[in-house]
């Protein structure tokens, strides 16, 4: 979600008003042809449906407008080459505000790359804590952290997955990044799986892990959580 964070900050920067979720709005065509965008209220409905609709809207943008640029480059350099090809010159919000495409849309993926002050941001979830590592820095890190004769082979299948995945030219900049990070005897590939494996990866592997006969051993039941509680399913998952 931190894309999509990011992005609803701009958005929101640049409308002069937070983004509005598509079930909260009313357009209707007036008599002259005009469409008329009235907010709609819902008293009822709970606060973490709200965000959610926030970010689905919010994610129909980035996956519209939004992409990585090669390497990191001034606005005036990325301008001219914006909108890309078969991207819109601008998006319609449901509420009817128009957002046109420029650098400060496009580029929020960047923040991928960025490197965070975690003593500044409170950058903490739960009892882990988030990284204040860019992506690529990620990367590293984690083959770093495996044996030295599996490295290699590490390196040469770095696998992309999930919505934000295909962005553009995000794997072209993450090998870049990469890359840089490693050492030349070293050549890093990244895996990029077709679209639709990417964005619905999750739900595949859930289903493969689900028919598998070995999954019932993995399953916490609810009498062994009534009887141990949550100290077992910390021994069980996280050990």
């Amino acid at each position: 979600e931190l894309v999509c964070e990011q992005l609803e900050e701009v958005l929101a920067a640049k409308t002069g008003h937070p983004v509005t979720p598509k079930h909260a709005v009313r357009r209707k065509r007036s008599a002259a042809g005009e469409l008329v965008c009235s907010t709609l209220e819902f008293p009822g409905t709970h606060e973490t449906y709200e965000r959610q609709a926030r970010l689905w809207t919010v994610d129909a943008v980035k996956e519209s407008m939004c992409g990585l640029p090669l390497w990191r480059m001034p606005d005036e350099v990325l301008a001219p080459h914006l909108p890309l090809p078969r991207r819109p010159q601008e998006y319609e919000l449901p509420d009817g505000t128009l957002v046109a495409a420029a650098p400060d849309i496009y580029r929020v993926p960047e923040k991928l790359f960025d490197t965070v002050d975690s003593s500044t941001s409170g950058a903490t979830a739960g009892k882990f804590p988030l990284s204040d590592a860019g992506l690529h820095q990620m990367v590293y890190d984690s083959i770093s952290a495996c044996d030295v004769d599996i490295r290699k082979e590490i390196i040469s299948n770095i696998v992309l997955t999930g919505g934000t995945s295909q962005l553009p030219y995000l794997p072209e900049r993450l090998h870049r990044e990469v890359t840089s990070l490693l050492p030349t005897v070293f050549k890093a590939k990244i895996v990029a799986p077709e679209p639709v494996e990417r964005r619905f990866g999750v739900w595949i592997g859930g289903s493969i892990l689900s028919s598998l006969g070995s999954f019932q051993q993995l399953w916490l039941s609810k009498t062994e959580y009534e009887e141990l509680g949550p100290i077992l399913s910390d021994q069980r998952f996280f050990q």
